[in-house]
């Protein structure tokens, strides 16, 4: 059986939380047509969402 790690759940919201709001940036940016930041954010939404996803697999991958 998994045991529920308080600091991993809270680190994985923390981080979820960050993604989304670089994807809200991307996105405001996107809308506004300035290419240049929005290519930043997208860049940054994108490693984040890599960082969170293989982090997450790796603790998966300890616990079995």
């Amino acid at each position: 059986m998994l045991a529920f790690d308080p600091l991993l759940a809270a680190g994985v919201v923390l981080a979820t939380a960050a993604t989304d709001a670089l994807y809200v940036m991307f996105t405001s940016a996107g809308i506004a047509r300035r290419r240049v930041p929005a290519a930043s954010w997208s860049s940054l939404s994108l490693l984040s969402s890599f960082a969170v996803i293989s982090y997450t697999h790796q603790c998966d991958l300890s616990t079995a």
